[in-house]
């Protein structure tokens, strides 16, 4: 969802991004996805904030919320923003990863392992995504102090890059990591999925990445 935003409303490293104004509409999303069992941050109609803070919202709290009206301001509607989502997967030659909705929390959004990797490739390449994933906290106005969900960020070299949750999926998280290999920096990037919660899968990726580094 932010990459196909971005790609219709770029946004510069450390730029803050036009505001979005929120109505009755984003309280609906709210309440749709509170009976969901989604992840939520408050909204008001008449709330304003920064493109780049709803990003934020979206990407370390996993606001799924957030991530409709991020959709829905971009495209002018969350079935829009699905349209202009696979019209981007396809020019990514992403074949394997369909899109229902912006916020991931619909069981017919699926994806594969080689997808989610290129995903995460070019995630980190995207200076505005990777400094959003790779920031432990932030302070929002109306908001208060957000807290990444990563709980693996700043751990083994992991700065980046989600984390999902879903009844169908289990705990999930596509993760990169900056590995120091004689005098070079080399970037690592994976996914571990379906894990029973995110404790057994956080054991997992540093395992992974105590693997790959002793293999350097």
């Amino acid at each position: 969802t932010a990459l196909v935003v971005l790609d219709a409303k770029p946004l510069a490293p450390g730029e803050s991004g036009p505001d979005l104004t929120f109505s009755s509409v984003d309280e609906d999303f709210y309440n749709e996805q509170v009976a969901q069992n989604g992840v939520v941050a408050s909204v008001g109609a008449g709330q304003v904030m920064s493109q780049r803070n709803v990003m934020s919202l979206m990407l370390m709290a996993s606001a799924n919320n957030y991530a409709q009206s991020l959709a829905a301001w971009a495209f002018g509607s969350e079935a829009a923003y699905v349209d202009a989502a696979r019209d981007w997967l396809a020019r990514q030659g992403l074949t394997g990863t369909t899109i229902a909705d912006a916020t991931g929390i619909n069981p017919a959004n699926a994806s594969t392992v080689p997808d989610l990797i290129t995903l995460a490739k070019l995630a980190i390449a995207d200076p505005v995504v990777s400094e959003i994933v790779g920031t432990a906290n932030l302070e929002i106005p109306d908001i208060g102090l957000v807290e990444n969900r990563n709980g693996l960020l700043g751990v083994d070299g992991i700065d980046g890059i989600k984390t999902g949750t879903l009844d169908e999926a289990g705990s999930c998280l596509l993760f990169s990591a900056e590995h120091t290999v004689g005098a070079s920096t080399v970037t690592l990037v994976g996914v571990v999925l379906g894990g029973p919660d995110h404790s057994t899968i956080n054991d997992a990726v540093r395992g992974l990445l105590a693997q790959a580094d002793a293999g350097f």
